[in-house]
């Protein structure tokens, strides 16, 4: 039987370290045998912890720029819309179509904004932490 790798974190006083270990039980009727592998995987978990705070900074400035993108081209948007709509009885081709063009774009560039937005964030929530407590000996019971 094969568990999969556990990490677990030593603690004593300041004294810290992550431990990862590879367990494999030897079944031998009548004896039971719990083998593995320990490896110290301290600077792997700083390394990520560095990783995380860098992408969560990342993730926020993503929102603020989004935020403050989205909010004047939503304004061209809406001016443009209320400029259609007070020069429609002017009848002049020209001028609806440079409305039209300028409503057009606004639309497509608040999508593309939203568009990116979820994706990044789709491919951020793929990155997920499982921290839980496990009891090696009765994991091979």
């Amino acid at each position: 039987m094969h568990v999969t790798d556990v990490q677990c974190r030593v603690r004593r006083g300041e004294y810290e370290r992550w431990i990862s270990i590879s367990p494999h039980l030897i079944d031998d009727y009548p004896k039971h045998l719990l083998v593995g592998i320990a490896e110290d995987i301290t600077v792997f978990k700083a390394n990520m912890e560095v990783l995380n705070n860098h992408n969560s900074k990342k993730n926020s400035i993503l929102n603020i720029l989004a935020h403050d993108l989205a909010g004047p081209i939503g304004a061209i948007g809406n001016i443009s819309l209320m400029l259609a709509k007070d020069t429609s009885a002017i009848g002049n081709p020209t001028i609806d179509r440079y409305l039209d063009i300028i409503s057009r774009i606004t639309e497509k560039s608040i999508k593309l904004i939203h568009d990116f937005l979820n994706q990044e964030f789709l491919e951020s929530a793929g990155v997920e932490l499982n921290k839980r407590r496990v009891e090696l000996v009765s994991k091979y019971r």
